[in-house]
């Protein structure tokens, strides 16, 4: 089986001995640009990545920010599950939390302390964003369905009107016309009548 594909890597550098943490999810250091440390619990923010070698304290950290990688499971993970940090060793659970990082998606299941293969987006989530998408597209099919009614019903009763008038014209034209062609009759005739007496 192939190894993971790499889309994007970048080095740090290790502000701690994560000579044992190859493969585990790593944090932006709190006080220093361009350093990496394990997370200090599970479901945290500013996820630099996933760590692919195995330095000591101050030597060069790669970190996979974008594309597969191995990583480890805790718990039961099944293959498409949006993923977590899960604790402070750096491995990575199904996402719970409405805040933190989502780190990508399983491309494998794994059990509990399996490594696996993970498809890496790094993502903030903000507020209850993990069900934002479903609720915001029914919500926008919702209103574009009455919007296209509305609509509807309106472009219908212009139509009738427009009909309706349209009918009436006719209508009051033809009514004026035959009037008019009476009366022109009724006059001719008298006055032949006149003419013949005459």
């Amino acid at each position: 089986m192939a190894g993971p594909i790499s889309c994007l890597e970048v080095s740090y550098r290790a502000g701690e001995d994560l000579s044992g943490s190859q493969y585990m999810a790593v944090v932006h250091s709190g006080t220093t640009d361009h350093v990496v440390e394990l997370p200090a619990a599970g479901g945290v923010g500013q996820v630099a990545g996933i760590l692919q070698n195995s330095p000591v304290s101050g030597s060069a950290a790669r970190v996979r920010k974008l594309g597969e990688s191995y990583a480890y499971a805790s718990g039961a993970i099944t293959r498409g599950d949006p993923l977590e940090v899960a604790d402070a060793v750096g491995n990575l659970r199904t996402a719970q939390a409405a805040l933190g990082t989502l780190v990508g998606s399983a491309q494998e299941s794994a059990a509990d302390g399996e490594r696996f293969k993970v498809f890496l987006t790094l993502f903030e989530v903000y507020g209850s964003t993990l069900t934002w998408s479903s609720s915001s597209s029914s919500s926008s099919s919702s209103s574009s369905s009455s919007s296209s009614e509305s609509s509807s019903s309106s472009s219908n009763s212009s139509s009738s009107e427009s009909s309706s008038s349209s009918s009436n014209s006719s209508s009051s034209e033809s009514s004026s016309s035959s009037s008019n062609s009476s009366s022109s009759s009724s006059s001719s005739s008298s006055s032949s009548s006149s003419s013949s007496s005459t």
